[in-house]
């Protein structure tokens, strides 16, 4: 993705372009995926939402 946005936005604008970016080069995603946490063999109550996961996997961002 280019700088075509430009700075100043806040994070849901660049979330919604890189989207579109991911649609535009054929990048399977799933935006703001619930996310499962275990600690020591327990899941916890709590989730984590992942901004996206490619191809089935987390990709730091």
């Amino acid at each position: 993705m280019n700088k075509t946005l430009g700075c100043g936005f806040l994070e849901p604008v660049y979330q919604e372009a890189l989207a579109i970016e991911f649609r535009h080069q054929g990048i399977p995603f799933e935006q703001e995926k619930e996310l499962t946490i275990t600690f020591k063999g327990i899941e916890l109550e709590k989730k984590y939402n992942a901004d996206f996961v490619c191809y089935g996997k987390i990709h730091p961002v």
